[in-house]
């Protein structure tokens, strides 16, 4: 709070780290006392600094002396501009339908200009592999592009009614491609449609100055009925929204770590009787149902032994704990809802990676399906 002026703005303090006299950096070296530290904030200025600080960690972030990034780079930039500009304006009451149909005509150029350079990037890559905006690698020009690409794709739809992959298969084939083979872009940093989609509706009113106008109500009962359908597909078997099992260890691991150092938050925000956000939510009001809830799911994560135990298959079938599988109905009811509220509120990447998430949610609706259904 004392260094950075704004939440708003993002920002990285760098601090000195111990070299060896090659001048690369290493674990083993004993850390100095050092005072120095650098600030760095925007997106821009932290990946320059990266590049800087970590000479050593691959390819750049920021190209050099290179026309073709330089041009990627701006083209970007303007796209991002474009489609925020785009945005807010549809939301100004104050514009008239041409004035914003013009700054959606300039959006829809900057997107066919997109596609068009990444026909050329997805042609002369690796089919197996992740094709990239900027290059033959992740760039500063893939960083700037995919928060506001994740952001349009799963909420323009919903908002205003404006499909960005609609005719743009390049496009949908290079956010395909990370997300299916770019593990540390689909696994660590990337958003995901529920989390996207349940935001949606707040965004709207929080930013449109006008709720009660009848695009904005739409827009919002939109958001909220593709939330709640997605979450009815957290335990789904047909839905994408279930977890591929791949790798499944590491993403039970993830999630069971999550869910344990947070616990006691975790069941105090899903009992709590005045939350502050996603105020439709139903809460559970029982603590100790909640907890012990959250305690199965999380023994249930924890009980694999490599990648070949199906978690899904231990959450349909281990035997819930006695404190959830009595007499009380009331109980089984209060633990259901305690577990759907945690699988609701979960945020990617706020709370842990994607695929963490859709694991953990799936667990979390299966012993929620299962306490619903024993208690009829």
């Amino acid at each position: 709070k004392d260094l950075v002026p704004t939440t708003l703005v993002p920002a990285v303090l760098f601090h000195n780290q111990p070299t060896r006299s090659d001048g690369e950096t290493t674990k083993d070296d004993k850390p100095q006392p050092t005072n120095e530290r650098r600030l760095v904030w925007e997106s821009m200025d932290i990946l320059r600094a990266l590049d800087e600080e970590f000479p050593n960690h691959g390819p750049p972030l920021v190209v050099q002396d290179s026309p073709g990034f330089d041009v990627a780079l701006a083209s970007a930039n303007d796209l991002v501009g474009a489609g925020f500009r785009f945005q807010f304006a549809a939301r100004n009451e104050t514009n008239d339908d041409a004035a914003v149909q013009k700054l959606r005509d300039a959006f829809e150029v900057q997107l066919n200009q997109l596609d068009a350079a990444l026909e050329t990037a997805a042609n002369s890559s690796n089919k197996d592999k992740a094709f990239f905006a900027g290059g033959t690698h992740f760039t500063a020009v893939d960083a700037c592009l995919l928060p506001a690409l994740e952001r349009w794709r799963y909420q323009l739809p919903l908002t205003l009614e404006m499909d960005i992959l609609e005719g743009r298969a390049q496009l949908q084939a290079y956010l395909d491609s990370l997300m299916q083979r770019y593990a540390p872009y689909a696994h660590r940093v990337a958003g995901d449609e529920y989390s996207w989609t349940a935001v949606a509706s707040t965004f709207l009113r929080f930013f449109s100055g006008n709720e009660t106008n009848a695009q904005v109500a739409n827009a919002m009962e939109r958001a909220d009925a593709a939330a709640e359908t997605l979450r009815h597909s957290f335990a789904d078997p047909s839905s994408s929204v279930l977890p591929v099992l791949e790798n499944q260890l590491v993403f039970c691991q993830e999630a069971a770590t999550k869910l344990i150092s947070n616990h006691e938050a975790v069941v105090q925000d899903c009992t709590n009787p005045d939350p502050k956000s996603q105020t439709d939510l139903p809460r559970a009001s029982n603590v100790e149902v909640a907890d012990a809830v959250l305690r199965h799911v999380a023994s249930l994560l924890l009980a694999g032994d490599d990648d070949n135990d199906d978690i899904l298959e231990r959450a349909q079938t281990v035997p819930l704990p006695e404190l959830l599988n009595n007499d009380s109905a009331a109980a089984a009811v209060e633990a259901a809802l305690a577990a759907r509220t945690v699988a609701s509120r979960l945020c990617v990447p706020r709370d842990m990676s994607g695929p963490a998430a859709q694991t953990l949610r799936a667990v979390l609706a299966i012993t929620a399906n299962r306490l619903e259904a024993e208690k009829q």
